[in-house]
């Protein structure tokens, strides 16, 4: 009888190979970096706004729009946990950068009917799911 001994740093392996494991590289790398270029834009669409040469109706459709792409790498990430086992942080940072998005989209609403009390968090959060976002493009350009 034969025994396989395996290598000392076997496991570590295993698990440094399971932590590059994304669900939905490709579509996640995409995705990320949509909502990255929309971000970007809207300061651009803001700064147009607050001089007075573009309409707030940009600026909202295209958060309207981050929200949907937020929405697609969640699913993308909930729906591809069935067939690969993607680390729960980026789930995590799934689940936090789709939040981020719909907290700005609210917040943004909310100022343009009248109070702006939740201003304040529309631009840090816009700032932060930027980040998030950043951190899934790498994830998924690491899954690939």
């Amino acid at each position: 009888m034969e025994t396989t001994t395996l290598p000392r740093n076997a496991t570590a392996t295993a698990t440094a190979a399971d932590a590059d494991r994304i669900a939905a590289p490709r579509l996640t790398r995409a995705v990320a970096s949509l909502i990255m270029a929309c971000i970007f834009l809207q300061a651009l669409l803001a700064g147009g706004f607050l001089a007075g040469r573009i309409p707030l109706a940009f600026h909202a459709g295209i958060g309207h729009t981050l929200g949907l792409l937020g929405f697609i790498i969640l699913v993308a990430g909930l729906v591809g946990r069935r067939s690969v086992r993607e680390p729960a942080s980026t789930l995590a940072a799934r689940i936090t950068l789709f939040v981020a998005i719909a907290i700005t989209i609210g917040a943004g609403t909310i100022a343009h009917m009248g109070t702006r009390d939740l201003l304040m968090l529309h631009i840090p959060l816009a700032i932060f799911a930027m980040g998030t976002a950043d951190g899934l493009r790498t994830a998924g350009r690491r899954g690939a």
